[in-house]
């Protein structure tokens, strides 16, 4: 009797002890689950507008390369940018998303970071988190969305834009803004990942959702630059 007695004042120091780890793989486990990819079978539709007229141009991976010992989803950029192959990865767990630019690899997003966090670009400019909140998508599940302003300039002047978990920013899903021409002007018009929707721009200004569907075909066999109106 007092052997059980003992053995069973034993489990429990040990439940005890185990409960807390337990608890923090289960917390970890579902901020994990919280973050929506970037890359997962990303597309994005672009709308383009300027002086001669606009359209609209689907954004696709073209399949996946080995460089320098990372694995990259091949995109190409919207012709009347600066065509040409673009190459990103992500790092899930840290939450941050790269472009490989000129064989170099540049941190493009970090959806990790938290109100008065900095971040420095490409540019070298530095950016402070001012601010995080959510929008809606289209099958409901909201999307964590960083407001990035450049505090050492003057009013005006800096660099303030929105980056949008899974998406990008609102003009490009791998450019920033101040690597955007003037004419033509871009903004995104919807996202899909792994074949649902997403983000949609109608929806998140507060009007009716876009008209938006990904064409019949299977995206891996629509070419770059097929316009869909």
């Amino acid at each position: 009797m007092l052997k059980c007695l003992r053995y069973i004042t034993n489990q429990r120091s040990i439940m005890k002890k185990l409960l807390p780890i337990l608890l923090l793989i289960i917390c970890l486990k579902g901020k994990a689950q919280d973050y929506i990819p970037f890359l997962s079978n990303s597309v994005w539709c672009e709308h383009v507008g300027g002086f001669f007229g606009a359209d609209e141009i689907w954004i696709m991976p073209q399949g996946n390369e080995t460089i320098n010992g990372h694995d990259y989803v091949k995109y190409t950029d919207v012709p009347f940018f600066a065509p040409g192959n673009v190459y990103m990865r992500e790092d899930i767990a840290a939450r941050k998303v790269y472009r490989l630019f000129n064989n170099e690899e540049q941190l493009l997003y970090d959806f990790s970071l938290q109100i008065n966090d900095q971040i420095t670009m490409s540019n070298g400019a530095v950016l402070t988190v001012t601010n995080r909140d959510s929008i809606p998508s289209v099958t409901g599940r909201k999307r964590l969305r960083l407001r990035v302003t450049q505090q050492d300039s003057p009013p005006g002047f800096g660099i303030s834009e929105s980056w949008i978990e899974g998406v990008g920013t609102w003009n490009h899903p791998f450019r920033h803004s101040y690597e955007m021409p003037t004419d033509p002007s871009g903004n995104i018009k919807c996202s899909f990942t792994d074949s649902q929707p997403g983000y949609n721009s109608g929806l998140v200004n507060g009007g009716t959702p876009d008209v938006c569907a990904l064409p019949t075909a299977s995206v891996a066999q629509i070419p770059h630059g097929l316009h869909f109106y």
